[in-house]
């Protein structure tokens, strides 16, 4: 997984929170990254149940969440 990351990951974007402002927001640009997902082996549970693993997200997901990117700039 970790020698895939520059496919996955995205880039990192700092964006100043405005004049005088102490804290700077982010966002994670996925616009040129590859969704890397792996799944269990699909029985009973059916593939809408939470069997996806994305990397990068760190815990099993329905297919929807592990296709979105939480931290992406419509997010921000």
């Amino acid at each position: 997984m970790e020698l895939t990351r520059l496919v996955w990951s995205g880039s990192h974007h700092l964006a100043s929170g405005g004049y005088g402002a102490e804290e700077r927001d982010c966002y994670s640009d996925y616009a040129d990254a590859i969704p890397l997902l792996f799944t269990t082996l699909i029985q009973t549970s059916g593939s809408r149940e939470a069997v996806w693993w994305r990397c990068g997200h760190g815990q099993w997901e329905t297919l929807p969440d592990a296709l979105a990117n939480p931290a992406d700039h419509d997010a921000w």
